[in-house]
């Protein structure tokens, strides 16, 4: 039972057999149209609940996809190739119209962009030095460790020290990250928007995982120079060995009693040596 229906009258024996029977077969008609707009609201929240998970699922989905990407990136030696790749791809997921990489000097006091990826009719910034200090949005990010979001870039007073490089890039709302070389701050990663735009936690948490992709990258490629050298360095003391061992044996090899002769004989056959040596490697 669903519930009751009432009909009351102070008059004894007013309700007539046709009319109890009229008023049962609303109730049945009324019950079975309520059960039937609670079935269409379950269907109803069902079809919304589906469709919310399904719009989860492909968020999730873009999300792994843009972080895979990111650490297939950081997987390959020419690194600018990937952080080019990899600010190509922020601004895909994230319909930004532009991003940009920046990494610290040696001294720490300016930022240089050395990638960037934006509309083609856009201005290149690669190249272009960004100071540190005075400069708050840069000083935030690299002192407290944390992304910083600017929707209104253009009144914002923390970008005075920038704005006219944001204006040149026409950024309305700007999303600074930093990038982490284990643990350690070596740069930024700028995503810039045309229009305000109103961010989010997560969407700041997917970008800065990426960032931690990014650094990755700067960090394998770091690894990769450093072997580079120490496999030059090897094999120039290798060289340099070889070279004393085989003038060692062109001088136990002669056993001419004239020094001059044995002198100009030594540097002769020591270059023929050598010439052959070369040739077989």
């Amino acid at each position: 039972m669903m519930g009751f229906l009432l009909l009351d009258s102070a008059q004894p024996d007013f309700f007539t057999i046709e009319q109890i029977r009229h008023l049962s077969f609303f109730c049945n008609q009324a019950a079975i149209a309520l059960e039937n707009a609670q079935l269409y609201a379950k269907a109803s929240r069902e079809l919304n609940e589906r469709h919310h998970a399904q719009r989860e699922l492909t968020r999730r989905l873009r999300e792994m996809e843009l972080l895979n990407r990111a650490i297939l990136h950081a997987a390959t030696l020419d690194l600018d190739q990937a952080l080019n790749h990899i600010c190509r791809d922020l601004t895909h997921h994230f319909a930004a119209p532009q991003s940009g990489i920046a990494l610290l000097d040696s001294t720490g006091q300016n930022l240089t962009v050395i990638a960037e990826y934006g509309p083609s009719n856009s201005v290149s910034v690669v190249g272009a030095v960004i100071p540190v200090q005075n400069n708050p949005t840069t000083e935030y990010v690299l002192t407290k460790r944390q992304p910083l979001a600017i929707v209104d870039v253009e009144n914002d007073d923390r970008m005075a020290p920038i704005r006219e490089l944001m204006r040149k890039r026409r950024v309305a709302s700007l999303l600074l990250l930093p990038l982490f070389v284990r643990d350690e701050i070596v740069g930024t990663i700028g995503l810039d928007w045309f229009e305000p735009h109103t961010f989010d936690e997560h969407e700041i948490e997917v970008a800065q995982s990426v960032a931690r992709a990014t650094g990755q990258a700067l960090d394998n490629a770091r690894l990769y120079r450093t072997m580079q050298q120490e496999l030059a360095e090897r094999q120039r003391a290798e060289s340099r060995e070889r070279r004393q061992r085989e003038f060692i044996e062109v001088l136990h090899d002669v056993s001419i009693h004239d020094d001059g002769d044995a002198t100009a004989f030594t540097r002769r056959e020591y270059t023929r040596r050598s010439s052959l040596a070369a040739h077989r490697r």
